[in-house]
Formats: structure tokens, C-alpha cells, sequence
């Protein structure tokens, strides 16, 4: 099995297995615009170096296609930009193409289909979604652009791949859409957001769904907030609605 793994400044984002016993790790390095490649030996804990690629300044998020095939770096200098670079069998990259975004993006995925990227500016307060081609490379127009309110952090779908969330970090707020996976726009959910609640500011940043057990029970989220220091819980209700757990 082929294994990737990215790093991002403090964010570490494992991928899924292919077909040969290879790990791989990618780790963005801003202020030199480089990605460092390396293969990983899991049994000796040792990191070899493969290569250094340049990116471009400002080099953050990173994302990897389903099939292990594609890195996609977010560059957050001007011109904002999408790098894409195919992921050789020796863990080396190959650059194909640039696809300008609407600002700088703190946080890049891709929905489950694989065939969107989700890209959440936080300077910006904005989340774009631009379609995936064939050949992998990102297409310029975007699908859509939908201004967020104060600070928007991290961008996902669910597992289902029917709602979209994106947390603001100024608003202590979890934003909950519908996604249509054919066209890849979304529309608000009623209601458009849950509130993120403590005595003061908490600023939701990151989340992770929970794995079901056996495939059964509640959908938990776990969302990570940088003012509080800690981790909320949230559970989808059946409509993509979304309530914090005490």
C-alpha cells in the first residue's frame, strides 16, 4: 500500500492506503514557497528525504486526491493561487498546473467525490468551490463563492457528501449547508449555523467526523477551538443540522 501523509505547519493530514507498502509525507514550508518530500519507514520511525519542490511564497494547505495520484497546495501570496503537482510511485512530485483563486485560502479539501476542491479564506471571509477535471487540474471559474461573515477557517463535507460546514472563527460559529454533488454549490440549511457557546470567545477552527460504529448511531463532529483551548462535540440530525453536546 501507498500512503501519504501531509504536513502543514502544526496540521497533519494522513490519507488512505493504494497498492505497494509505501508511505510518503509532505510537508509545506511558507516562507521558503518549497514542499519537502519524504518517504517514511514506518517500521525504523526514519524519514528520508526525497526532494525539495518550490511551491511558491506563503506555501500552506494541502490536500490529497482519493487516489493518492495528486497534491494540491494552496499558495497564499499574490497571485492566490491552487499548485497542483502529481505524486510519483517513488513519492517524488511533478508540477502540471496553477489555477488562480478568488484570495488567500487557509484551508484547502476535497469534497468525497473528489471532483470539487473547497477552499476557506480566512483574511478573506469568504469559501470558494472550484471544480476538479478529468486530468485532475483545477478550473478557474469557480462554481461558486460565498461570503461567510468574520474569519473562515476550515471547509469539509460530510461523509455522506450532502452538507458542507465551515467554521468562523470571529463569529463562534459552525455555518451548515446543503451540497449538491452534481453541481457543487451549496445552499444555506434553515437554520444557516449553530452557535459555538461559552462564557467568551471560543473561535472554532478545525473539525473531524467521528467514524460510526458498525456504521450505525449518531454522526459525531469534533471541533477544535482556538480562544477556548478545547474540543466540542457536536451530532447531525438527519436533515444536516448540527447541535453542540455538553
Amino acid at each position: 500500500m501507498k500512503k501519504v501523509v501531509m504536513v502543514a505547519g502544526m496540521m497533519l493530514i494522513a490519507s488512505a492506503a493504494m497498492a505497494q507498502e509505501k508511505t510518503f509525507v509532505y510537508v509545506s514550508n511558507g516562507d521558503s514557497g518549497t514542499v519537502n518530500a519524504y518517504a517514511l519507514d514506518k517500521g525504523k520511525h526514519k524519514l528520508t528525504p526525497v526532494g525539495d519542490y518550490p511551491t511558491g511564497l506563503k506555501s500552506m494547505p494541502l490536500v490529497v486526491s482519493g487516489d493518492k495520484k495528486t497534491l494540491y497546495v494552496s499558495v497564499r501570496s499574490q497571485p492566490y493561487h491552487i499548485s497542483a503537482w502529481h505524486i510519483q510511485t517513488d513519492g517524488s512530485l511533478t508540477h502540471f498546473a496553477d489555477t488562480p483563486l478568488p484570495e488567500a485560502m487557509a484551508y484547502v479539501a476535497l469534497d468525497k467525490t473528489g471532483r470539487f476542491l473547497l477552499s476557506s479564506s480566512y483574511g478573506g471571509d469568504m469559501f470558494s468551490i472550484n471544480r476538479i477535471a478529468d486530468d485532475g487540474k483545477v478550473e478557474s471559474a469557480p462554481v461558486q463563492v460565498v461570503h461567510t461573515g468574520k474569519r473562515a477557517h476550515s471547509i469539509q463535507t460530510d461523509p455522506t457528501n450532502r452538507y458542507l460546514y465551515v467554521p468562523l472563527l470571529g463569529a463562534d460559529q459552525m455555518l451548515q449547508y446543503r451540497f449538491d454533488s452534481q453541481s457543487g454549490k451549496v445552499t444555506a440549511n434553515t437554520p444557516g449555523f449553530v452557535n459555538i457557546q461559552r462564557e467568551a470567545a471560543t473561535g472554532p477552527r478545525h473539525f473531524v467526523f467521528a467514524p460510526k460504529r458498525d456504521g450505525k448511531g449518531e454522526q459525531n463532529i469534533y471541533l477544535l477551538t482556538e480562544m477556548a483551548g478545547n474540543i466540542s462535540r457536536l451530532t447531525q440530525d438527519k436533515d444536516g443540522t448540527l447541535q453542540e453536546k455538553k
